[in-house]
């Protein structure tokens, strides 16, 4: 299972603590997965397709705005 934010806008305050306290039950917290999703983001590589810069989807940015409200966790609120 997974949750998914759109990714065309920043999320919102609503629907990152829906991300980081969900409605789900997961095997383990999300925060608690830091070294994966370490893994995840610094395996990003450029795009190599060929397809103009102006028509590739954006998502990049969205995600690095809620990567670190999941790794950070529930104590991300209390700063």
């Amino acid at each position: 299972m997974c949750n998914v934010l759109p990714g065309e806008k920043s999320p919102t305050q609503e629907s990152l603590k829906a991300l980081i306290y969900g409605t789900d039950i997961y095997l383990s917290p999300m925060h608690a997965s830091s070294e994966v999703a370490h893994k995840i983001f610094s395996s990003l590589r450029p795009y190599k397709l060929n397809i103009p810069e102006a028509s590739r989807d954006r998502r990049l940015g969205t995600a690095i705005e809620v990567a670190p409200a999941i790794i950070q966790g529930p104590s991300a609120e209390k700063k």
